[in-house]
């Protein structure tokens, strides 16, 4: 997985995590889910760049991926367990775009985005449902399905239901995965000894490539990836048959996000998009 690191967002710090392909749900517009340095939830759209917006949806004890579903904001906690809380749309704060303020539901005064106290007691207390009590990574969703690796077994993957039940092994080996995506009927994953596929069954486990690997996403049927320690990184993309596999974005880029047909991600403080095939990349914010 790329390295966390911490950038400026519009003025206020936020901690944006690698293997963020995975933290769209089911929605149809790119919303980027994290969670802010003082354990609040929050999700911001860039695309269109006319609509941006950013909104900070629960405080709960977040510190990894965050996935949102529906009413449900799925994330790994501080102690590395899964947990999800519901997401109340009401309770949402919207921050205004130009200045990074609010207005408080409590006092109808305004607040900075940075002003913690204000914003916990706007939020108020959230339900956290525990999910899974061990040391989990790299979560994804299908449905209702969620997957991840299980720290406790040897970091192999493991499936479970989003109630918690049916927690189920996927791998069957000693294992160092440092990102991993879905597609279609597969799970995809990647080492630093080489990017593998597994059927969701746990059945049809495969290497499709034998080099080092830290970042992996999916869209539109091609698998995308990268290492990250290379001398000179490189995000490519294969078929998850092993074909067709080709270079797609060079030089300066940080924190790669998938979605569809087009790849998201930073160069220096700046967001940028380019076509699944490189091409068309522009500056969106």
């Amino acid at each position: 997985m790329f390295l966390k690191k911490t950038v400026t967002l519009l003025g206020a710090t936020a901690l944006l995590l690698g293997g963020c392909g995975n933290s769209g749900g089911e929605s149809n517009d790119l919303w980027l889910y994290h969670n802010l340095g003082s354990n609040i939830i929050m999700r911001y759209n860039w695309v269109p760049p006319e609509k941006k917006k950013i909104e900070l949806l629960a405080a709960v004890d977040a510190y990894g991926e965050v996935i949102n579903s529906g009413n449900w904001l799925y994330y790994l906690a501080s102690d590395d367990s899964i947990k999800k809380t519901k997401f109340n749309p009401d309770k949402k704060i919207t921050v205004t775009y130009k200045d990074i303020t609010f207005i408080s539901k409590k006092d109808k005064q305004k607040h900075l985005m940075s002003d913690t106290a204000a914003l916990q007691k706007d939020l108020g207390v959230s339900d956290e449902i525990l999910l899974f009590n061990g040391r989990a990574s790299n979560l994804a969703l299908d449905k209702d399905t969620l997957y991840f690796v299980n720290e406790d077994e040897e970091d192999n993957i493991y499936s479970m239901k989003t109630d918690g039940t049916d927690l189920t092994p996927i791998t069957n080996e000693e294992l160092v995965v440092e990102d991993l995506d879905l597609a279609e009927d597969w799970v995809v994953y990647a080492t630093m000894d080489g990017l593998f596929a597994v059927k969701k069954d746990g059945s049809d486990h495969k290497q499709l490539l034998d080099e080092s690997v830290d970042w992996v996403g999916t869209g539109n049927d091609w698998i995308y990836y990268s290492d990250s320690m290379a001398d000179e990184p490189v995000i490519q993309r294969i078929k998850i048959d092993g074909s067709q596999k080709m270079d797609v974005l060079s030089g300066e880029f940080d924190e790669p996000h998938v979605k569809g047909d087009w790849i998201y991600y930073y160069r220096g403080e700046d967001l940028y998009r380019c076509k699944g095939d490189g091409t068309g990349e522009e500056k969106i914010n």
